[in-house]
């Protein structure tokens, strides 16, 4: 669950901008993301086979939707090399009061298992930015009012 971003065609001095441009694109998408019938099916599965490990052992909730937006907050900017950046969820990060790291919620989110069906939603966004990255290049340049 990354984006790799070839910018060898970018300046230099806009690429880093530009990766943390995508990451409040990636947040704003997730956010508008409301796949209430995915994402219920999904949170039984996770609570009732306690795939959350809280550090009090009372039942504390957080919706698939919040672990969603929390993956999105806590997404990381890797340079490969001088053209190439990939954009991914920090996987050392763990969800809020638990010993559960986020990372492997969400890949269980992302591509389910043989009992539940997965939800995809950071998957499909990714994409959509991928397929979509000229678009937003240049709606980049035009908030930087670099647009020419």
């Amino acid at each position: 669950m990354e984006l790799n971003l070839n910018l060898e065609y970018l300046p230099e001095d806009e690429r880093k901008p530009f990766c943390e441009y995508i990451i409040e694109q990636i947040k704003t998408l997730i956010g508008q993301s409301r796949e209430q019938s995915r994402y219920k099916a999904m949170e039984e599965y996770l609570y009732s086979n306690k795939l959350i490990d809280w550090v009090q052992n009372n039942n504390q909730y957080i919706s698939v939707y919040d672990l969603y937006r929390l993956a999105a907050n806590n997404l990381k900017i890797k340079e490969i090399d001088k053209e190439n950046y990939e954009i991914s969820i920090n996987p050392n990060e763990n969800i809020p009061n638990s010993y559960t790291i986020l990372y492997s919620i969400i890949s269980l989110l992302e591509y389910g298992t043989l009992s539940i069906r997965k939800c995809g939603t950071f998957t499909e966004t990714l994409e959509f930015i991928a397929k979509n990255l000229d678009t937003y290049y240049q709606k980049f340049l035009m908030e930087a009012n670099k647009w020419v």
